[in-house]
């Protein structure tokens, strides 16, 4: 799975595609398809410190960039996109782990 493909899902499902959250989630995205699997109960250490350390930041600022990112996507992105992809309509707000997760298993088929 290529970057270009990781970025075209996110922006169809995004509300305001040029937040740097955007970015963080394609890059944290991209980590799980690189590994084979989602880091259940550590996406802070494993996720969010090697997104942190590729942009000279901190995890605190990766996560919260990424948590914008999810609800710009819940308030003003695609509805049906996001459904399609979560495999059916979503009650309430993802949590951005949730986000990641869903775009990890949909692009991983």
């Amino acid at each position: 799975m290529n970057t270009e493909s990781i970025g075209s899902t996110i922006q169809a499902i995004s509300g305001h595609p040029t937040m740097l959250g955007y970015q963080y989630l394609q890059d944290a995205v991209s980590l799980c398809i690189e590994a084979g699997s989602f880091p259940n109960r550590q996406v802070i250490q494993v996720l969010y410190q090697s997104i942190a350390e590729k942009y000279g930041t901190g995890t605190g600022n990766v996560a919260r960039n990424i948590a914008r990112a999810t609800d710009d996507c819940w308030d003003h992105g695609d509805q049906e996109e996001l459904k399609n992809i979560v495999g059916h309509k979503l009650a309430d707000k993802p949590s951005p782990a949730e986000l990641i997760y869903y775009l990890f298993r949909y692009l991983s088929k």
